[in-house]
């Protein structure tokens, strides 16, 4: 396993009525791997109020921010850039989350998610190759769909923004104990 640290504290979701807040936190592919597209995709057929915080870089950043003006959705993206310490941004400058969002076709071994889970953040994942269901436990720390499966994707994110799904962001930590270091 690559394990990673446990956190002293978590991120918080959102209060009720505060506006949804998403992040993705990697490589910039619009298709291929990453499928950042798939992402913005549903993302602007998603509905009620959100927000997306992307962090991260590669060689389709501006291809993917050209694309969210076609979609006419770059009002509500915040794009970072690369980061040297991601989840120190995402502590400091967002502060509440409600889901972090990975739309791969495969990983290795999505790291993201771990680190996404060690902060107490659900997780809205492609149930891709290697990974996201050895990790995602649905209802407990966030919650699986099918590559490609743009109205799965779309699902999920109206029942995050509605605040149907409630994860305790408390209990998130301690779902993937076997994955910490100090284990």
């Amino acid at each position: 396993f690559n394990p990673v640290e446990t956190k002293d504290s978590v991120i918080p979701a959102p209060e009720e009525g505060e506006t949804a807040t998403f992040i993705y936190v990697g490589r910039m592919k619009f298709e291929g791997q990453k499928r950042v597209k798939d992402l913005l995709d549903g993302l602007s057929q998603a509905k009620g109020n959100w927000k997306l915080h992307v962090l991260g870089d590669g060689s389709d950043f501006e291809k993917c921010q050209a694309y969210g003006r076609e979609l006419n959705i770059d009002d509500r993206i915040v794009w970072y850039g690369w980061q040297q310490y991601p989840w120190e941004l995402v502590q400091q400058d967002i502060e509440k989350v409600s889901a972090l969002l990975l739309t791969s076709s495969f990983e290795g071994f999505p790291m993201t998610l771990l680190e996404a889970l060690s902060w107490g953040i659900p997780c809205i994942s492609a149930d891709c190759v290697s990974g996201p269901a050895d990790i995602i436990q649905p209802d407990v720390n966030g919650h699986l769909y099918q590559p490609g499966d743009i109205a799965a994707f779309v699902t999920l994110l109206n029942k995050y923004i509605a605040g149907e799904i409630h994860i305790e962001h408390e209990k998130i930590p301690a779902s993937n104990d076997e994955f910490y270091q100090s284990k």
